[in-house]
């Protein structure tokens, strides 16, 4: 979708069994369009590697203001789809309970040998 799915789905009153509207979505072939356009903004010749994995997700904590980069994956999906994740440090969460679900995650994807990169 062209925007946050939270808003939008308020926003145009779309509820679980209806269709999208025409116009605000991109077919997967064409899913490089619609993600280089969520981001474009964001993103110029000087971006740095490292900071690739903020264009796709910027969250404060208030989802209404969350920026991403959604998709819908079809077919089976597992554990054997990741070759690696990133996630925040555990040290920069805002509250105990985001801290404590970060090192679970963390070690979940260390017991599934998943590399995690901690930014």
């Amino acid at each position: 979708m062209e925007e946050n799915s939270y808003n939008f789905l308020r926003r145009h009153k779309v509820w679980p069994g209806n269709n999208i509207p025409e116009g605000y979505r991109s077919v997967w072939e064409d899913r490089h369009w619609l993600a280089t356009v969520k981001i474009a903004k964001r993103f110029n010749k000087h971006t740095q590697k490292t900071e690739f994995a903020k264009l796709l997700l910027q969250s404060e904590g208030d989802r209404s203001a969350d920026k991403f980069v959604e998709v819908h994956i079809y077919g089976n999906f597992g554990k054997e789809a990741f070759v690696g994740a990133t996630i925040p440090l555990p040290e920069h969460a805002k509250t105990d309970k985001e801290a404590h679900t970060l090192n679970e995650v963390r070690d979940l994807l260390a017991r599934l040998n998943i590399p995690c990169n901690l930014i």
